[in-house]
């Protein structure tokens, strides 16, 4: 299975790497966007959609608000960022249904509960990844070093975990994650942001802006652990493994995102906030 996982990871991270740095910020969008679409038809497995019409209308309706996060990127950023920090809140309350499971779950049991969380999930990581793409001031290789960064995170929580693992994250969600596992990837993170801050040359170099990026790095990092959780907290309230198939060793597309749904809007706002990220101006 780890040989799986792992020929599966190299080939996929290959294609997306390839192409976050070779296409054009259109191109990449509508890849993401396929991406977003097979997530959107896995969610509607946890919402335990049975018809086939509904799921498509479900599907649909994701990538009209996909093309509508389009048109904020091109006509309305104040909107697009005001979504994206709409997007960071709702992870705290994501954090509080982690911490409160298994109670109150029938306040997101409900099938059109379900179906905002779904949007609120999949679209704002969609509009993080493409405006972090566009980005002036960041672009495609700060993308990059996203996806890496929740790699590396998900890789030093296994390997982690599996040596100095005792003490259980949260046993009732995901009994294969502890508390080591998680030290495991902060560190391991942090490394890798310190060398990646050197290499992509933030804030021309400035302490200040190196020490911002790193803890905005590690903040990601906390949520990204949040967002495999709640992955995890859908899939046991309708008793599903994995949200789909479609990748070797991973499962569904939902199951290899879960950990981006809560990194990338945070990654973005961070950058907001504190290292002055800017969408570009014109990116037609």
């Amino acid at each position: 299975m780890l040989k799986q996982r792992v020929i599966t990871a190299i080939i996929l991270f290959s294609l997306l790497v390839w192409g976050i740095l070779t296409l054009s910020s259109e191109m990449v969008a509508v890849a993401l966007a396929f991406f977003i679409t097979i997530g959107a038809w896995e969610w509607t497995r946890m919402m335990e959609l049975k018809n086939g019409i509904l799921r498509i209308t479900y599907v649909f309706c994701i990538i009209l608000c996909l093309g509508a996060g389009w048109w904020m990127l091109l006509q309305m950023q104040g909107l697009y960022y005001l979504t994206i920090i709409c997007a960071v809140i709702g992870w705290i309350f994501a954090l509080y249904a982690v911490k409160t499971y298994p109670k109150n779950t029938a306040l997101y049991s409900n099938k059109l509960v379900k179906s905002v969380i779904g949007i609120l999930l999949l679209v704002p990581t969609w509009m993080a990844l493409v405006g972090l793409h566009i980005s002036p001031t960041y672009g495609p290789y700060f993308l990059v070093y996203l996806i890496l960064l929740t790699s590396v995170a998900d890789t030093g929580a296994y390997f982690g975990g599996k040596r100095w693992g005792k003490n259980k994250l949260a046993p009732e969600l995901s009994p294969g994650k502890t508390w080591e596992g998680v030290g495991s990837a902060l560190v391991a993170t942090t490394l890798f942001s310190i060398l990646s801050a050197v290499i992509l040359d933030v804030g021309s170099g400035h302490l200040a802006a190196i020490i911002a990026f790193i803890f905005i790095s590690m903040i990601v990092v906390a949520f990204s652990i949040i967002g495999d959780l709640i992955e995890s907290l859908f899939k046991r309230l309708v008793k599903l493994k994995d949200s789909g198939t479609i990748l070797p060793g991973h499962g569904g597309i939902l199951d290899r995102i879960d950990s981006m749904t809560a990194a990338a809007p945070l990654f973005v706002v961070g950058l907001w906030l504190f290292l002055d990220f800017e969408l570009g101006a014109n990116i037609l």
